[in-house]
């Protein structure tokens, strides 16, 4: 049942990652699917956060790593978001 289940979610993000860059997807779509994408991310990371937040007092070596972690990764989704973006303004030239 686990696998069917990460199966499943893993099949619908790959499907809305890869909508979000094709071009031949009307805009709306991409722009849903990509606000989708956004809002489970900023869940991600405000629960990495929380938790980090959380454990402070017990263990301030597990929240800095959460924290850094939670920095890291959205640095990355900045750059990708970046990257996507200046594809897709090239495509409209």
């Amino acid at each position: 049942m686990d696998f069917l289940l990460e199966f499943i979610l893993e099949f619908i993000l790959e499907m809305a990652v890869e909508g979000t860059k094709n071009s031949k997807v009307p805009k709306w779509i991409r722009f849903f699917l990509g606000s989708i994408l956004l809002g489970l991310y900023i869940l991600l990371f405000g629960l990495i956060i929380y938790i980090a937040i959380i454990h402070r007092n017990e263990n301030k070596q597990l929240s800095m790593l959460l924290i850094a972690i939670s920095a890291l990764l959205t640095l990355f989704l900045l750059l990708d978001i970046r990257k996507v973006y200046k594809k897709i303004k090239n495509r409209e030239k």
